[in-house]
């Protein structure tokens, strides 16, 4: 493919991200509201720091601490970079980044394509797959890490593609790196490396060292880090979620009430029904976002047709890797999310791939069908490329825009914070007073005020984790923990909490010491 093919790909998907994005002026949920919450924090030259918690986990003395404990700080630095070159704190600056970003994936994905067919045709195709990624459309504009994964994940197996000598796999290993940067599975992909230098037959052990120096150099000083911030390389709170029994428990409090010995106490039964739904979820998601429904039978014929590949092996190995450790390890975040933004690193090579398969069914069609190649091709991908589209449109018109235009849907949930917080000054409640609330970052990026989130655990978590931190007051909306789901219905009269005022179904409390 010639540059001009290139810049065209780029030019469409950054078309597509910048018009989904006109309709995003706020994060829309928790994990993209921290990742702009500590971007603001960077880029106001108040380091890797958070005023509030989103979970227990940490077992925090203070609501301000380290941040990051959990989540990696790669999609927080690119949020700070968009603010900082643009000097301003607009949720617009901070989406730059992750436009640029997506707006790359296409050209990516089209040279992936090349590098496994050598056909333009197949380029083409596999890059307008990438410019309307429906299901990923919303998220690839916002500060969240699917655009950084999905990058990564195509020059990961553009690598892959070529011979590894000692310079690639160093690159390689720089690639994994920044890759753990973005995602915490991302330390799995230097496994998946070592796979792939076995599968090019590289018997030098100084290939192999070559990548794990470029892994440590990336993410090497944020171990060191995190061993000097919270006595742990890897940070807080990962491996003690494996333990938990229902999704809420994320926010169970105290944290170290996720034992192995609780897990197991739930019996058998349940731990195979939430692995067993887990299943059915993540299998849902393989077909309908990742394979897109209508593009699904030709990603396994394009599996069946490249199999010599090395890297169409690697990667399914990768993808059976992360279903594997969504479903069975951590069931109940991999099928609520997880292995959604997990397999946003596989999406290049499943979409070259999906492309590649269709030139073997229309090659097949040649030979069995008497088809006539360029015009099946040109009318099947066509075809193609158009449902893409409007199946994209779709996703945007109701996901992201709704009902009104004017008032896009996907801001809803912080025009609620800015209402809440404009209700609790009503209330009396001053700036730096805490706040108990369901979600801390994106009350924290709608008011620039301290929370913490309401814990899983009743009445007793909740007044613990407010004497123990000091919050005054209590939020409630729609989304309560089921263990406070009483005090939802039937707000007034309950011991410990002063019922204030309800608006708009969300009810307002002072916590009683």
């Amino acid at each position: 493919m010639k540059t001009r093919s290139y810049i065209i790909l780029f030019i469409v998907s950054a078309g597509v991200m910048i018009i989904t994005s006109l309709f995003q002026q706020a994060p829309g949920y928790m994990d993209a509201d921290y990742y702009y919450a500590t971007g603001l924090r960077i880029a106001n030259n108040k380091g890797l720091t958070e005023p509030f918690l989103w979970n227990y986990l940490g077992d925090f003395s203070s609501v301000s601490h380290p941040s990051h404990a959990y989540w990696l700080p790669l999609t927080s630095f690119i949020s700070a970079l968009g603010m900082v070159l643009f000097r301003s704190e607009n949720f617009s600056t901070a989406q730059s980044g992750f436009i640029l970003l997506a707006a790359l994936v296409p050209p990516l994905t089209a040279k992936l394509a090349y590098r496994q067919t050598g056909k333009v045709g197949v380029c083409y195709l596999a890059g307008f797959f990438a410019c309307f990624p429906v299901f990923y459309t919303p998220f690839l504009p916002i500060s969240d890490s699917f655009g950084i994964m999905m990058v990564l994940g195509g020059f990961y197996f553009l690598i892959i593609s070529r011979d590894l000598n000692v310079i690639r796999a160093l690159l390689l290993g720089v690639i994994v790196g920044l890759m753990h940067l973005t995602r915490t599975e991302g330390f799995l992909w230097l496994g998946i490396a070592f796979i792939a230098l076995y599968l090019k037959g590289q018997k030098k052990m100084w290939v192999y060292i070559a990548c794990l120096a470029g892994y440590l150099l990336i993410f090497g000083p944020w171990m060191i880090r995190n061993v000097v911030v919270f006595g742990s390389p890897l940070g807080i709170g990962g491996i003690q979620t494996m333990w938990i029994t229902d999704y809420d428990q994320l926010f169970l409090y105290p944290a170290d009430n996720l034992t192995i010995s609780r897990w197991w106490g739930q019996g058998i039964k349940s731990i195979m029904e939430d692995r067993l739904w887990a299943l059915k979820l993540n299998t849902i998601t393989s077909i309908t976002v990742q394979g897109q429904i209508v593009l699904f039978p030709l990603l396994y014929l394009g599996v069946k047709n490249s199999w010599p590949k090395e890297e169409v092996k690697v990667g399914l190995a990768a993808w059976l890797i992360l279903f594997t450790l969504m479903t069975l390890l951590f069931p109940l975040q991999g099928a609520r999310g997880g292995f959604f933004h997990a397999g946003a690193a596989l999406q290049p090579l499943i979409w070259s791939v999906t492309a590649a398969g269709l030139s073997g069914l229309v090659e097949w069609g040649v030979e069995q069908r008497n088809w006539i190649y360029q015009q099946a091709w040109s009318m099947l991908g066509i075809g193609l490329v158009v449902i893409s589209f409007l199946a994209t449109s779709y996703i945007v018109k109701n996901r992201v825009i709704g009902e009104d235009v004017s008032s896009p849907a996907w801001n809803q949930p912080m025009n609620d914070y800015k209402m809440i917080g404009n209700t609790l000054a009503k209330l009396g409640v001053k700036k730096n007073d805490l706040v108990m609330i369901n979600n801390p970052p994106g009350y924290y990026v709608a008011t620039r005020s301290p929370s913490i989130v309401i814990p899983e655990g009743g009445k007793k978590a909740l007044f613990e984790a407010a004497e123990r931190y000091g919050a005054k007051y209590l939020v409630l909306d729609r989304n309560t923990p089921e263990s406070l789901s009483e005090v939802y219905r039937t707000p007034e009269g309950h011991q410990g909490l002063v019922y204030l005022k309800t608006k708009e179904d969300i009810h307002y409390f002072k916590i009683e010491n």
